[in-house]
């Protein structure tokens, strides 16, 4: 990639397409702060992007990235893990309540 010059307002679904080679991935990758930026500066937010701040954005990849062998609320709960999220207090109860918001709950 060898420029981007781009603003989302917050609150905004933005899809990122174009075609293989055009920096998508390397894009996502220093927004979750998997990649450090060679020039320039990236802001989400007001903040640098970290690994301990990616949780301020929201990404959906193209393949899906759920785990056969994991249960429904084992694979939302992976999430936050991945990203480095430690809070610990109530985070089942949000799960619940986010398998049920998308009706994957036991009794849907």
């Amino acid at each position: 990639m060898d420029s981007l010059s781009l603003e989302i307002t917050r609150g905004i679904s933005f899809g990122l397409l174009g075609p293989n080679g055009a920096g998508k991935t390397t894009l996502i990758r220093i927004l979750v702060g998997l990649l450090k930026l060679g020039q320039g500066e990236v802001e989400i937010l007001g903040q640098t992007p970290t690994r301990q701040n990616a949780h301020l954005i929201g990404y959906m990849p193209q393949q899906h990235s759920l785990y056969n062998e994991l249960s429904i609320f084992q694979n939302v709960d992976s999430s936050p893990k991945i990203y480095q999220r430690n809070e610990r207090d109530g985070r089942a109860r949000r799960i619940e309540e986010a398998i049920r918001l998308v009706g994957l709950g036991p009794e849907e």
